[in-house]
């Protein structure tokens, strides 16, 4: 039994606001003939359609963004059956993927000078000073935002 992310780029550790794809695949039997239940540890509701766009039974699981607490490492477990009319022939399997939710930096602080103008007539300064992040070297993006009550 094994277990995937898809859409990872090897990477294992994901930001909060990713949804995770995860699919689990078992050698010997067609997924017809087995029943799958996922869980996750620490133990987070795998169901209700706020926390999952997926089902906890099938081939694969998605937990929707947003769910998962940032700095937070959570190991999710497919456990896999044979279903069998012999219990002498059933078997069992698990397999397990650990997942690492991004904390974003912090400490830090953002400033623009001036703190108010004219866009495109008046020149601006921005600047993000004392931000601490384990992921380095930090980036930063700066976006104009209409309409800021």
């Amino acid at each position: 039994v094994e277990v995937t992310r898809l859409s990872s780029d090897g990477e294992t550790k994901t930001a909060p606001t990713n949804k995770v794809v995860l699919r689990v695949s078992v050698s010997n039997f067609q997924l017809s003939d087995v029943t799958i239940q996922w869980s996750v540890s620490p133990s987070l509701a795998l169901s209700g359609n706020n926390i999952l766009s997926s089902t906890s039974t099938g081939q694969t699981l998605v937990v929707a963004p947003n769910v998962l607490t940032p700095g937070a490492t959570y190991s999710f477990k497919a456990s896999v059956s044979s279903v069998s009319t012999d219990a002498s022939s059933s078997s069992m399997g698990f397999g397990t993927l650990g997942i690492v939710i991004n904390s974003p930096p912090s400490l830090g602080t953002c400033s623009a000078s001036p703190e108010k103008g004219i866009a495109l007539s008046e020149e601006f300064r921005l600047s993000c000073d004392s931000w601490e992040d384990e992921d380095t070297p930090l980036q930063y993006r700066f976006q104009i935002q209409d309409n800021v009550a």
